[in-house]
């Protein structure tokens, strides 16, 4: 009796850290996605980093549309800033389980840039549902 509650136990166990790896899994898809944004950005690959953002986010098609037609209409800005050099990883900030914002820097010559991307945990998987960048730095200190 008592093997076979301990065995039971273990299939348990074995069973939620099997969930949980899942669960890990595609929160690290997520996270992988934020990074290869930032590189596509870097590397002035924005077409690549909208489809990023498209291919993995609940944010309208109309909203995201107007998010790259945003960013092509401040290039001048960008411009004023230097060149890209790199980006670095902040924080992660845990509202809740499930419910995350990761904020990003993209370093240039003469300035910076706040990149942050609200992530949720949906019944599908981790989304992005929010994305913003600017130079703001309320939120980091």
């Amino acid at each position: 009796m008592i093997k076979n509650l301990t065995a039971a136990f273990f299939v348990l166990l074995l069973t939620a850290c099997s969930a949980r790896q899942a669960n890990d899994s595609d929160k690290e898809r997520i996270v992988n996605l934020c990074e290869q944004f930032m590189q596509e950005f870097r590397d002035s690959k924005l077409i690549s980093a909208m489809e990023i953002l498209r291919n993995n986010s609940i944010i309208s098609k109309q909203a995201l549309d107007n998010l790259h037609q945003s960013i092509i209409e401040q290039e001048h800005v960008f411009r004023s800033y230097g060149k890209m050099l790199n980006y670095d990883f902040v924080e992660e900030k845990q509202v809740a389980h499930g419910l995350a914002r990761r904020y990003y820097i993209l370093r240039f010559e003469n300035y910076y840039s706040i990149f942050q991307f609200t992530i949720y945990k949906t019944t599908n998987g981790w989304r992005f549902t929010h994305f913003r960048y600017d130079d703001s730095l309320e939120d980091l200190f």
